[in-house]
């Protein structure tokens, strides 16, 4: 049976709605204040020593056990596939419940939440179940509108915009290495699994390289264009009482007498990354236990995507839980997303150079 594979702009279309699914797009001004825009780029620069070690895991692997066993061998590549699989299904929950607080927020504020997380539950498992061939096409699809979407958010703005609110430029430098932590970790470093689940079945490593590295730009340009189109069009203060200022600012202005509610293009975008970002941490997740629990991956899909729609639910009931506990996620997610990507690349390292000592003594 011949192996589905992703292509290449699904991989790298798939790259950044998963990026752009993160906290960052529709959040506040965190810690970076005014500065925000630039914790984002520097953010960007500091992941990509990251994103090389993560590559660096990739080269002929086939599945994401591989992946670990060829870094720690087959007790340890267990032990690190079950840790992976749960933090990609915790991560999976926290996007799902992330999502379900902004609609039942902000545009469908009668409908249960329970209704809004077995819509996303739903979804998510066939996204899972179609794997990551069928979601590279969807990817190929869905990147393009959410770029026009949010190339039009920002033209339609222009005309609110005062760019004198982005001063004064670098107000705290204790801030600006914060907010840049919180923007490494929350926009950039979760994408450590749709870069391990998509890069098993993407075969060319250039194509990897290239993808990757054309999504991380990608994503930085657009968040710092969403965040200084919302400060700019919002001033200061109002941008960081809000924790959804993409869709305040959006209520500012209109098309004409089709588009009167324009909101409904950052309701759209959202529902778009925070789909792809969910569904890929589950795939991600099927594939990282299936081996530890000597079952089928499709076998999985369903306990996975139902516990995390529920735990999803449980998440946040209060816009003071969803501060409180994003603040917190950055710490939750550091060692496995900032910490032990390098040391298992330094044990594959370790490990090869150790494999070729061996065959040579022979």
């Amino acid at each position: 049976m011949k192996k589905a594979t992703v292509s290449g702009r699904g991989y790298f279309s798939l790259l950044v709605l998963s990026m752009l699914g993160s906290v960052s797009l529709i959040g506040g001004t965190s810690e970076g204040g005014r500065d925000t825009w630039i914790t984002i780029l520097l953010a960007a620069l500091l992941y990509l020593p990251l994103l090389f070690c993560t590559l660096s895991l990739l080269p002929g692997e086939h599945s994401v056990e591989g992946v670990f066993s060829r870094c720690a061998g087959k007790v340890g590549g267990r032990l690190f596939s079950l840790f992976y699989g749960l933090t990609a299904w915790y991560l999976a929950a926290v996007t799902a419940g992330v999502f379900v607080f902004f609609l039942s927020e902000t545009t469908l504020w009668a409908t249960p939440r329970p209704v809004l997380a077995l819509m996303m539950g739903c979804t998510l498992f066939f996204m899972a179940r179609a794997g990551c061939a069928a979601l590279g096409r969807t990817g190929e699809m869905l990147l393009p509108i959410v770029m026009a979407f949010v190339l039009l958010s920002v033209l339609v703005t222009l005309p609110q915009c005062d760019f004198r609110a982005l001063l004064p430029l670098q107000e705290k430098w204790n801030n600006l290495f914060q907010g840049t932590f919180t923007a490494l970790i929350l926009s950039f470093a979760e994408c450590f699994f749709p870069l391990v689940v998509l890069g098993v079945c993407l075969t060319e490593e250039q194509k990897r390289k290239r993808g990757a590295m054309g999504a991380v730009f990608l994503t930085a340009l657009t968040l710092c264009s969403v965040f200084i189109k919302n400060l700019a069009a919002l001033d200061y203060y109002a941008v960081s009482s809000y924790y959804f200022p993409s869709f305040a600012v959006a209520s500012l202005v209109s098309l004409g007498s089709f588009f009167q509610r324009f909101e409904i293009f950052v309701a759209v975008n959202f529902l778009f990354c925070q789909f792809c970002k969910a569904g890929l941490c589950i795939l991600f997740a099927q594939k990282a236990l299936a081996p530890v629990f000597s079952c089928r991956e499709k076998l999985l899909t369903m306990p996975l995507t139902l516990s995390a729609v529920n735990l999803a639910l449980l998440f946040f009931t209060s816009e003071m839980e969803l501060f409180t506990f994003l603040g917190l996620e950055k710490y939750i997610l550091t060692p496995a997303l900032l910490l032990f990507p390098p040391l298992l690349a330094l044990g594959r390292f370790w490990r090869s150079r150790r494999h070729a000592a061996l065959q040579k003594k022979r």
